[in-house]
């Protein structure tokens, strides 16, 4: 369910969003200990409520094209008692487990800026930034990049060439805390790094 605002100025563009999103079967990470081994598996074991407020401004200059997006939203997953299938020593396994209800206040970031430069050059910078977000053990950690691309029309724009790098400071990476009875699990995973493309 979501309600818009829109508002057109002379080069610039508002837009306001108030939302309530609900998700059934949220696919989740969940984990626990077997003897001397963590089991870690992912299923459809919770119900998301999200409500919240996202706002878009777009702004447009001689040389200069900006696009701020803004979400700010409060996060719940349910709690409760779901069977989880799993495979362990090759055979299907249903472990019964109970959560408890998780919430969080969080927020996330987009910027991207369009620059007409001088010889028919563009430079595109984006940026993305994602705060702490509840899960059903723990929580999933800040997350922010960068990416960067110049463009080049060259014979009447019947060739473009481009320059591009993803993940400029080698800073996208996926981090989490998971926490249980018995166990505590830091883990950090990234993309390939910072690429570089010409195309």
């Amino acid at each position: 369910m979501e309600f818009n605002y829109v508002k057109n100025f002379n080069k610039h563009t508002f837009m306001a969003s108030l939302y309530y999103k609900l998700m059934q079967d949220v696919i989740q990470r969940y984990s626990w200990m077997s003897t001397e081994a963590m089991i870690s598996t992912f299923d459809n074991i919770t119900t998301s409520h999200s409500t919240g407020l996202e706002l878009i401004l777009k702004n447009h200059w001689e040389i200069v094209n900006l696009t701020t997006n803004v979400n700010l939203y409060y996060y719940k997953l349910n709690g409760g008692n779901y069977d989880i299938n799993t495979k362990m020593n090759g055979s299907l396994t249903e472990v019964n487990v109970t959560i408890e209800d998780k919430q969080s206040f969080s927020w996330s970031a987009q910027t991207s800026v369009d620059f007409s430069l001088p010889k028919d050059f563009n430079l595109q910078i984006s940026g993305n930034y994602r705060s702490p977000r509840a899960t059903v053990q723990g929580k999933s950690l800040s997350s922010y990049y960068i990416n960067m691309g110049l463009k080049k029309p060259f014979l009447k724009k019947k060739l473009i060439a481009t320059l591009s790098v993803r993940d400029l400071l080698n800073s996208r990476k996926w981090k989490s805390e998971t926490w249980g009875e018995d166990f505590y699990q830091y883990s950090e995973s990234c993309w390939s790094g910072r690429t570089i493309n010409f195309n």
